[in-house]
């Protein structure tokens, strides 16, 4: 790894901030009182947090390094997208492929929806000059909700961005599916 011989392909499962309790949280919620903590975070946990509030993590959700460069291509057709990747450097390496769909035009007052959600990845090891394409297709439980109203989950709509990148953080593409709704 250190020679470049290998390829650190690896990504990071977890966010980090830039400093101790960058999100803000109280006594309550962490460490919590009396052995109990309160959760009171709703969807915004780890990257969702970041980028509904618009802080830049010291590291996102999904980044790695690689001696290598990735280059990114996409189409989305109904409800599928078809991601190219190719290997653009002098070094074999692998790549996590990200999607995300973005739900946050579902957000209501009482109930913030994350900028996007993770919903598919694919690991794809490439050549020098190789490239490969990558199928994603997404169903309604991709994009479903909670209703408290009605007590069950639902597909208010169904025509929604899906952001493809290598991280969190490193959008490359941006499509838009249709969801056929049940």
């Amino acid at each position: 790894v250190l020679f470049g011989v290998v390829n650190p392909s690896a990504r990071l499962p977890l966010t980090f901030p830039n400093k101790d309790n960058e999100v803000n949280f109280t006594r309550q919620q962490y460490p919590g009182v009396n052995l109990k903590s309160t959760y009171t975070e709703g969807m915004l946990v780890g990257y969702r947090w970041y980028d509904y509030h618009s802080v830049e993590p010291k590291y996102p959700f999904g980044h790695g390094l690689s001696y290598t460069e990735f280059v990114y291509s996409s189409s989305a057709t109904q409800n599928q997208v078809k991601v190219t990747i190719t290997n653009a450097g002098n070094i074999k390496g692998a790549e996590v492929v990200q999607a995300y769909i973005d739900k946050s035009i579902l957000s209501t007052a009482s109930r913030i929806r994350p900028v996007k959600e993770l919903v598919r990845w694919k690991r794809v090891l490439l050549a020098p000059g190789e490239k490969r394409t990558v199928v994603f297709t997404f169903g309604t439980d991709d994009a479903k909700i909670w209703c408290v109203q009605r007590k069950k989950w639902h597909l208010p709509k169904s025509h929604f961005k899906v952001m493809i990148g290598a991280s969190s953080r490193d959008i490359r593409e941006e499509v838009y599916v249709d969801i056929p709704l049940e």
